[in-house]
């Protein structure tokens, strides 16, 4: 097996960030240098606390770096989707941590001290990664690639007509992601439609491991909370595209954009521009992620299941 790639994960743990957090602590191929909260589907200090029950349960081998999530006040949150804490209404105790750093911090001085070894997976809004840009402008040239679940291109949109929450979080920190130079993937909404657990799911995850029981748990709550609070059968795991982006790269249809953020209108304010004109002059900033294949998802659970098991 080929070296197992350094990540570094910013996410703001609801069920399905939760779920890709949990699965990328355990696949061989990935190594976890950090995980960091950020606020979005959850406040600054539940999204912490989340971070830390993932670590909890899944106790991996070698423990990542735990970033504090930075306070911040958005005027949307993923409550409705996701339970009041995130986690689909499942309890568990989690020790604040401490004598540690905020995630933006920890980020920059972990890619200055390993210039172009990680790669960051952003799965939630774009706000820790923006102020550590604002801290160390070189950040672009010292991480290996950010691959960013958000925007939303053709698709109906999960926070207003043709708005993707994690952009309507915090608009104006996705726009300066988006123009900083990063070598850039991004999954819009419109890549992860397919991205979806069901109830047969459940049966993939032995109750014989921790993890194990944790991932059966996350699974049944999220789909219970589904079903009764929105009426569908299934749960969106969107943010598992970033790891299926970064680890099955060369099998996803993607390609290169100009992308932009309104970050003022009334009803737009979020709201992604991909310029996809045939004469335009828009200079590409990200490789846009178009579909992943049909039993990409599926195959990858299976082969993530043993590991799972086994932890």
């Amino acid at each position: 097996m080929s070296q197992p790639r350094s990540v570094i994960l910013i996410n703001d743990p609801g069920v399905d960030g939760a779920f890709t957090t949990c699965l990328a602590l355990l696949d061989p191929r990935v190594e976890v240098a950090a995980v960091l909260a950020t606020p979005g589907n959850v406040s600054a200090r539940q999204a912490t606390r989340n971070m830390r029950t993932i670590l909890d349960q899944v106790d991996p081998p070698r423990l990542p770096r735990l970033g504090i999530a930075p306070e911040a006040c958005f005027d949307v949150d993923g409550r409705l989707l996701h339970g009041a804490n995130g986690l689909a209404g499942l309890q568990f105790p989690a020790i604040d941590p401490m004598h540690t750093q905020t995630s933006e911090r920890l980020l920059v001085e972990m890619a200055r001290a390993h210039p172009q070894r990680h790669s960051v997976l952003l799965m939630g809004p774009a706000t820790v990664l923006a102020a550590a840009l604002d801290r160390e402008p070189a950040l672009p040239k010292l991480v290996k690639q950010v691959v960013m679940v958000g925007g939303c291109w053709k698709a109906p949109g999960n926070c207003g007509p043709g708005i993707d929450f994690h952009f309507r979080c915090d608009p104006e920190s996705a726009r300066k992601v988006l123009a900083a130079g990063f070598h850039l993937t991004l999954v819009p909404l419109d890549a992860t439609a397919g991205l979806v657990v069901s109830p047969s799911d459940m049966e993939l995850f032995s109750c014989g491991s921790p993890t194990g029981s944790f991932l059966r748990q996350l699974i049944q709550s999220g789909l219970k909370y589904a079903a009764s609070q929105h009426g569908v059968e299934g749960f969106p795991m969107k943010d598992l595209g970033a790891l299926l982006a970064l680890l099955h790269e060369a099998e996803v249809t993607k390609t290169p954009l100009a992308v932009d953020v309104e970050t003022r209108g009334e009803i737009t304010r979020g709201m992604s521009v991909f310029d996809s004109r045939w004469a335009t002059d828009a200079h590409p900033n990200a490789l846009v992620i178009q579909s992943f294949p049909e039993d990409l998802m599926g195959h990858y659970l299976e082969f993530i299941t043993p590991y799972v098991d086994m932890a």
